[in-house]
């Protein structure tokens, strides 16, 4: 028990000082290899992903991903640390091939998601995800699509299959609301009239309104939609609403925001994040 505990704390330990070098990468590369525990394996693939400008990092990571007899939450990790080299068309493609034949669906979910960051530059995986999104019958992978494609819509074309989600209520309410929170940084009036709509709609899912009055608030909030808030908190019979339209009259978005929103990106102060990390 005592050499798990070390083994864990050395790798942790590499992860954060200044022995970021070939020696680390070896260490780390000999852990996989070798028959540690998972918990130990897990921690040392979190570190790898410091290490993905190393083609024998990328190779080890990939051969993790690809490995059917690999435990599940390792090659869930393993997908997640290759995220900042998925634009990579090495990358794109293997895992796209891989998606139609993997039989996890766990792994599954979590593939679709990693590619977030390649979509937003990459239309092919654009088309990929939005196949998922609009044609899959497995709702998670649909939401995982949903949470991918928030890199995108830096247009009306790309938020048009999220919207598309949204606005027919026949979709699953939790896909809905994960297409909700990934137009956070799509900016359109008639979305908005849109959003309000969805937000008084007494008749529509509490989830969904909630995400609805979210979304519509943004960051910074202005005077117009505090107004909107404080109408919306007046006016409906849901507590639930109108807990979330007062909560929403802060003045600053808060990181429980950013998280549930997922963000690529903190609006306030400009840092990249990794929404897989919430």
């Amino acid at each position: 028990m005592l050499k798990k505990i070390l083994l864990g704390a050395l790798i942790t330990l590499f992860a954060t000082s200044a022995f970021a070098d070939n020696r680390t990468r070896s260490f780390l590369l000999n852990t996989l290899r070798s028959r540690a525990p998972l918990n130990v394996q897990i921690n040392a693939v979190k570190v790898l992903k410091e290490e993905v400008g190393s083609s024998e990092a990328e190779r080890a990571l990939l051969n993790i991903v690809k490995d059917k007899n690999a435990a599940s939450k390792l090659r869930q990790e393993a997908l997640k640390s290759l995220v900042p080299i998925s634009r990579s068309d090495t990358i794109t493609r293997t895992l796209t091939s891989l998606y139609s034949r993997e039989q996890d669906l766990d792994v599954k979910v979590v593939l679709v998601k990693s590619l977030w960051l390649a979509a937003a530059s990459n239309n092919r995986i654009r088309r990929f995800l939005t196949s998922i999104l609009l044609g899959d019958q497995e709702v998670r992978l649909q939401k995982a699509a949903a949470f991918a494609l928030q890199a995108t819509v830096n247009s009306s074309t790309a938020a048009a299959p999220l919207l598309k989600v949204i606005k027919n209520s026949s979709f699953d309410s939790e896909l809905r609301v994960q297409a909700l929170k990934s137009l956070f940084f799509y900016n359109s009036s008639n979305v908005d009239r849109f959003l309000q709509q969805l937000a008084y709609n007494e008749g529509e899912d509490t989830s969904v309104r909630v995400a609805s009055l979210k979304l519509l608030v943004g960051y910074p909030i202005s005077s117009t939609k505090r107004r909107f808030l404080i109408n919306l908190a007046l006016m409906t019979s849901d507590d639930t609403v109108r807990i979330a339209a007062t909560d929403s009259l802060r003045v600053k978005l808060s990181q429980q925001d950013v998280r549930y929103f997922h963000l690529f990106k903190n609006p306030k102060t400009g840092d990249l994040r990794d929404p897989l990390l919430d």
